[in-house]
């Protein structure tokens, strides 16, 4: 009794331990809250006007989110507001498309596209930009921005023509304030998020490989559990294809590596089934895996052209492989019944994995 109670106290001890540290890794795959305000002009007031020196006068709303008045063609704007929105490591971003902007806090420069004009609000004419932005322009801000006055400077015009010609309505470009950690928080919580699955399958894949050599070495050699390893490889692959980032550091495939991935996880699975199995068993799942493998590579050929992955992560499944996929998933749950050695079948065991023996002793 005694003893049972010593390896109860070991064993919660451990779980408790094991526990902790799990969620202490696991604790950095959840961003932190993200603080983000819109402050466009359809959302917020803002004052919007023209300067000329010291002459200031009112942009008229048309109704919706334009603003019209402009007393010249290709005249500057401004838009103004009393910035009380309060955030930890300030920065804003402006959708700015073709315009080019200059930015002040309460008078004081932060930003501009035209550095070679030095004057303040009232003083700028900003020229239209020869092409379109395709990342917001980021401004951090002071960390006593709170009670200060935001003055945002934006040209007008036609940027295709390159001159200043008239527009009858102006728009203030789109204007969010956000925490400055929020983005780098998310690319860490992703980070960790794809990094521990797939470390947990190359640790299982590195175990199988090193089982596979150690039956080697005296002379039993399991085919079966280097394919378990090449599973464990394959699905390691699927949160690495499916990471955001995944464009920044290799260019993308022409085939969706991610489904690529699955289905060959699930074609080895099907094969390391197929060499536990015995009879006529056997042959149906190593000629399902065959199938299945041939199958889903010669899709992802086919369709190399049409599956190309955007910055959110790789396309969607295209082609034959999806229903493919599915129909092998659906075999893999039938056959694990009536494997030797499944749930469902008492009569056979299935070979351990490790010592290449059955439970039974044969």
């Amino acid at each position: 009794m005694r003893r049972w109670i010593i390896r109860g106290a070991a064993a919660f001890m451990v779980l408790l331990l094991c526990g902790f540290f799990a969620a202490a890794l696991l604790f950095f795959t959840q961003p932190m809250t993200e603080q983000t305000f819109d402050l466009s002009v359809e959302t917020v007031q803002w004052e919007v006007y023209i300067q000329e020196g010291q002459q200031r006068t009112d942009l008229l709303p048309d109704g919706d989110i334009g603003y019209t008045g402009l007393s010249a063609p290709g005249q500057t704007f401004y838009f103004s507001r009393i910035l009380t929105e309060e955030v930890e490591s300030p920065v804003l971003y402006l959708d700015t498309v073709n315009r080019s902007v200059a930015v002040f806090l309460d008078g004081e420069r932060l930003y501009t596209d035209c550095p070679e004009q030095s004057g303040g609000v009232g003083e700028l004419t900003l020229p239209m930009l020869g092409w379109d932005r395709l990342e917001p322009v980021e401004i951090t801000l002071p960390p006593d921005y709170l009670g200060k006055t935001l003055t945002i400077a934006q040209s007008t015009g036609l940027g295709e023509k390159q001159i200043p010609e008239m527009e009858p309505t102006v728009y203030p470009c789109t204007v969010t304030l956000s925490c400055g950690y929020a983005y780098e928080s998310g690319i860490v919580a992703e980070s960790f998020r794809t990094a521990i699955p797939a470390a947990l399958c190359f640790v299982l894949g590195l175990l199988l490989s090193t089982a596979f050599l150690w039956q080697s070495f005296r002379g039993r050699w399991d085919i079966g559990l280097f394919i378990f390893s090449l599973a464990a490889f394959f699905l390691m692959l699927v949160p690495l294809g499916a990471a955001s980032f995944f464009g920044h550091y290799l260019p993308y495939p022409e085939v969706d590596l991610n489904a690529l991935s699955r289905a060959l996880c699930l074609t080895s699975l099907l094969l390391f089934l197929g060499s536990r199995g015995n009879g006529r068993l056997r042959w149906i799942l190593w000629g399902t895996a065959a199938l299945h493998g041939l199958t889903a590579l010669l899709g992802r050929a086919s369709d190399s052209g049409i599956g190309v992955s955007g910055a959110s992560g790789p396309a969607g499944r295209c082609g034959p492989l999806p229903g493919l996929e599915k129909a092998g998933e659906r075999l893999l749950l039938a056959v694990l019944p009536v494997a030797p050695g499944g749930p469902g079948n008492g009569a056979g065991c299935m070979r351990c994995p490790c010592c290449g023996r059955s439970h039974m002793g044969a």
